[in-house]
Order: structure tokens, then sequence, then C-alpha cells
């Protein structure tokens, strides 16, 4: 059985918007787009797009935890 394996290292730039703060929650969206960049298999330049949210809840004003 012949599998093929492939491996991807994505360097995306991220916007991060903090929408609001309700307390110690900071919820957030943020976008990155940028290209993959692929060993062992050359598919040649392929152009990467994410889109996500998530909140943060801050311990301190140093340090906080994200759920996205």
């Amino acid at each position: 059985m012949n599998l093929r394996h492939q491996d991807t290292i994505s360097v995306l730039p991220t916007v991060e918007l903090c929408l609001m703060k309700l307390g110690q929650f900071s919820p957030y969206v943020h976008m990155s787009f940028g290209e993959d960049t692929a060993f062992r298999i050359n598919p040649g330049n392929t152009f990467a797009w994410r889109l996500g949210w998530g909140t943060a809840y801050r311990l301190n004003e140093r340090v906080a935890l994200n759920a996205e």
C-alpha cells in the first residue's frame, strides 16, 4: 500500500480585533492570509486564508487564557 504524505508549514500574518470588554472577558475576531509552503510534495504555491473568533479571559494585566 502506497500512502502519500505531505507536510505543510503556514506562516500567516494575523490581524486581531478586540470587539469589547465584558469584565474579565474580551471577545475578538481575527483574520490571517498568506501562502502555504509545502515539503516533500511540491504542489506549487497555494493561498491560505483563515478567519476565526474567540474570547480571552484576563487573569491579570499581562496574562490571559484564550479560547478559539
